[in-house]
């Protein structure tokens, strides 16, 4: 913290971040940081509907008490929470050599959860991937997500996910019952 600290001293930085901090860790960083005189801003971690380990951790809970706040990084599970391998893992796609996202990860019963997700999606008026966004940002400690878009064609649909934000309950419901949350530990 104290490298950080000069860094920003140095206008070598213009702030401090941390990348998948648990909360206990983000807390001391954070008093770390204000002993310093230099504020923790924002945490980068994982989240999606299907990872869920910041929730587990209550790490939002954690950078709200150190006045932080929060990018998601992956919300559309590298694309695994939208249409993009309903019918299989292409050659050319990312998943057929990441080693985030393999072909092993879309199952069949990964992708009845993606189709359950379509239909929840296609009764908001949404395509597949904006509800998974705009569950993202259900908490104001949420700034910005990472997506990873390669093409305008892909971001501008899914910057629209914006536009309709809130849930209702029974939406919030059948996306926690369709989808499980899966802790993966400390978001990495």
């Amino acid at each position: 913290m104290e490298a950080l600290t000069t860094a920003v001293r140095a206008d070598k930085a213009q702030y401090v971040g941390n990348s998948s901090y648990t909360s206990g860790e983000t807390i001391r960083a954070a008093d770390i940081l204000r002993d310093l005189g230099v504020p923790l801003l924002v945490n980068q971690s994982s989240l999606s509907m299907i990872d869920r380990w910041t929730e587990q951790d209550r790490l939002l809970d954690a950078l709200s008490t150190a006045e932080g706040d929060f990018i998601a990084s992956s919300p559309l599970a590298r694309w695994l929470l939208t249409d993009r391998y309903m019918h299989g893992v292409p050659s050319d796609y990312p998943a057929a050599t990441s080693r985030f996202l393999t072909p092993e990860d879309v199952t069949p019963e990964r992708l009845r959860q993606v189709a359950g997700l379509q239909e929840l999606a296609g009764a908001r008026g949404q395509s597949t991937a904006q509800p998974t966004l705009s569950w993202t940002f259900r908490s104001p400690r949420v700034t910005s997500a990472l997506i990873g878009v390669s093409s305008v064609a892909q971001l501008e649909p899914n910057a629209r996910a914006v536009e309709q934000l809130a849930f209702d309950d029974d939406e919030l419901t059948a996306i926690d019952s369709l989808l499980t949350p899966q802790v993966k530990g400390s978001g990495a």
